[in-house]
């Protein structure tokens, strides 16, 4: 009797353990979510009007940099800021 009991209890052990590997297993592909993705754009804003216009980041650009020409008055533009922004992924 007493190894019968013994048998049981050793596969209720058995069979938690696995739930358990297994609860985990689920819960670490549920947590791994994609990083998001940023693009740098930078900021040019004329000095005369103010027309602004969003462009991509190239290297060298700094805050403060004379870039272009204003499409609309013909006065420099300045880079007024850079900053990071989020790509949302197609679902």
């Amino acid at each position: 009797m007493a190894l019968a009991d013994n048998n049981a209890i050793t596969l209720l052990l058995v069979l938690v353990a696995i739930a358990l590997v297994a609860q985990l297993l689920l819960e670490s592909r549920a947590k791994k979510k994609r990083e998001p993705k940023y693009a740098t754009k930078t900021l040019l804003k004329c000095t005369k009007c103010g027309y602004t216009i969003e462009t991509d980041y190239e290297p060298g650009d700094f805050v403060g940099l004379i870039k272009r020409r204003c499409p609309k008055c013909g006065e420099p533009m300045i880079v007024y800021g850079i900053y990071d922004i989020e790509i949302k992924e197609k679902s």
